[in-house]
């Protein structure tokens, strides 16, 4: 049994090479033949090989599911701030959940009154 090449590592090379951002589905396209993967092979590690591109750091992801080598781009440029968004949810939570606190003890209150 051979051992196949990352699809990671051949899109590394296709974007290397054209110097500039690609689709995700002309990207794969290239892959499918340069690997070579069968149209089975395709479908089942398409999934697969997105998750694996979000998550590796030699990549970005650009608007309309374009994707580049992130060493091209400024950390300004590729950063999300994703803390913020989460933090105020929190926030938003625990204040609901003050709320139904202050709301149940109240009702103690009243029931201990009767």
């Amino acid at each position: 049994m051979t051992k196949r090449r990352p699809l990671t590592d051949i899109a590394y090379d296709i974007l290397s090479k054209r110097r500039k951002p690609l689709a995700f589905k002309e990207m794969w396209e290239e892959i499918i033949e340069m690997a070579p993967l069968t149209e089975e092979e395709s479908v089942s590690l398409v999934g697969r090989f997105y998750s694996d591109m979000s998550l590796d750091t030699r990549f970005t992801q650009l608007s309309e599911n374009r994707w580049d080598l992130k060493k091209r781009y400024k950390f300004a440029d590729t950063f999300v701030e994703v803390s913020d968004d989460q933090d105020d949810d929190e926030d938003e939570d625990e204040e609901r959940f003050d709320e139904e606190e202050d709301q149940e003890i109240v009702r103690d209150e009243e029931e201990d009154e009767y």
